[in-house]
């Protein structure tokens, strides 16, 4: 054989060996290329359950999935070819337990004005919610009713889709609040604008009550539902539709049964976040920054009574020692779960906050990034979890990485480290989880891809880990463990 080889004449010899080192670059560059992947991870192990991988990240916009019922949603705006940036909108729909894919639909650009950009619109600004019987769409200008599983359209109704009256030149998408028997709206056409109460199966009018017109509840996520009724939330608008001049909010609940207001509270701040639990409504309002002292509002945290709208309790962010924590917090019926930044000379810093969701009272406190803090990393909760993002730094290098924390103590139970931050750390960017799954968003290299189909635990990527105020890498090739570390005279783990 190696007689063959001497024999062979040195140009065939030149052309063999630049052969294959053009093809080895190719192939290295079509592995470095990222594809858009949907990651499943065991919320109890941090391991990898499947991966669906979907298209090249310059193709692909998304928020991130929503899940519930065994079904995982994704949609997302695709550009179908290279002079059309995001002009498609797709739904897709997978199986949480195998990420089989069950249907996909797509919308496209009116015909004659096949603008780029058009999906990316719908994509952005969709209304989405799933039910585990059923999942509710507005990306146009009428309301959908889907099956989950096959993706058939149920009902539909005409709806306006944002509220485009001259409001200090906001544009406020109209939200939805449902339950898996009923669904709130707010309808504008015809008017007087009301809150109707659908049946789901149906979309039939159940109820219907006018809404004064100096009330905005049309804001992106404030309308929430509660077993008994539905909860809005927004700033007050002045009869000439421009804003309060004093920045205030209220609070209205509506019977879910009659349609009638319950109770309306209002606060002195713009209402950057609502959630719902059985007993009690938890908002958070912004700062309110003023020349004079007395007119200087800090931003809040604030727990309602859901039957009667008393305050049950209130803290301040100087309180809490936050510097901000934005609108990014979750809650379940016995805790308030805050990303709270913790700047100290000059640094951000991001510390996991549990308080009490019935006296306010802190239960515990995670420091899971000492130099990294930001707006929009999305918080998920599952039975015994709490899922959220941090930045890891190690010399020259930053590593966006999912964290799992115990709900009960703070403590840390695995990282993952991930290829990219463009899909979990973006605006209103969302993570899902479902049973025992939580589903994230992720740009992976091929060469990942190719590993993880011969084998599902050859994920490489290394997790780099805090530990004792040093950073070092950990041994697991998927996930880490980092130990608590107790301070003295505090709840604390230091992540």
């Amino acid at each position: 054989m190696l007689q063959r080889l001497c024999s062979i004449d040195w140009k065939f010899k030149l052309i063999l060996v630049g052969a294959i080192a053009v093809g080895s670059v190719a192939g290295w560059q079509v592995g470095r290329q990222q594809l858009v992947t949907l990651l499943a991870i065991d919320t109890h192990t941090g391991t990898l359950q499947w991966f669906q991988p979907l298209k090249s990240v310059d193709e692909v916009y998304s928020r991130g999935a929503i899940a519930a019922g065994g079904t995982v949603i994704l949609e997302s705006a695709e550009s179908s070819t290279p002079d059309q940036r995001f002009d498609t909108y797709r739904l897709q729909a997978f199986a949480t337990q195998t990420g089989k894919q069950l249907w996909t639909q797509q919308l496209n650009a009116p015909a004659g004005d096949e603008m780029s950009g058009f999906g990316y619109f719908l994509a952005a600004n969709s209304i989405i919610d799933l039910q585990p019987t059923a999942l509710y769409l507005q990306a146009g200008e009428e309301l959908r009713s889907l099956d989950p599983t096959t993706g058939e359209q149920r009902w539909t109704i005409d709806r306006p889709w944002f509220n485009t009256r001259p409001m200090a030149d906001l544009w406020i998408a109209l939200g939805i609040a449902a339950t898996e028997q009923k669904l709130a709206v707010l309808q504008l056409n015809p008017q007087p604008q009301q809150i109707q109460i659908l049946d789901a199966a149906t979309g039939n009018i159940l109820q219907q009550t006018p809404v004064p017109s100096t009330d905005v509840m049309t804001n992106f996520s404030r309308m929430k539902p509660t077993h008994d009724h539905v909860v809005t939330a927004g700033p007050l608008q002045a009869e000439d539709d421009s804003l309060d001049n004093d920045d205030q909010s209220t609070v209205t609940a509506y019977s879910m049964d009659t349609g009638q207001v319950r109770f309306r509270a209002q606060f002195r701040s713009h209402i950057n976040n609502l959630q719902t639990t059985a007993s009690t409504l938890q908002l958070s309002t912004d700062r309110v920054y003023a020349e004079q002292p007395d007119r200087q509002v800090d931003g809040q945290v604030i727990a309602l009574d859901s039957q009667t709208g008393q305050i049950l309790w209130q803290q301040s962010q100087s309180q809490l020692e936050c510097f901000s924590f934005y609108s990014t917090w979750q809650v379940d019926a016995q805790s308030v779960y805050l990303n709270c930044n913790r700047r100290r000379n000059g640094e951000d810093s991001s510390t996991i906050v549990a308080l009490s969701a019935q006296t306010g009272q802190t239960q515990w406190q995670s420091l899971i990034s000492s130099n990294w803090h930001s707006r929009h990393v999305p918080i998920a909760i599952s039975d015994r979890q709490l899922l959220t993002f941090r930045q890891v730094r190690q010399d020259d290098r930053n590593q966006i990485q999912a964290v799992a924390l115990d709900r009960q103590t703070g403590a840390m139970l695995w990282t993952v480290a991930l290829f990219d931050r463009r899909y979990v750390d973006t605006f209103r960017s969302r993570v899902a989880i479902d049973g025992d799954r939580v589903f994230i968003l992720d740009a992976v290299p091929r060469w990942q891809l190719w590993l993880l189909q011969l084998n599902r635990r050859w994920y490489l990527k290394r997790s780099i880990a805090r530990k004792d105020n040093t950073i070092q890498l950990t041994r697991s090739l998927f996930t880490s463990r980092d130990k608590p570390v107790s301070i003295k005279g505090k709840a604390t783990n230091e992540c």
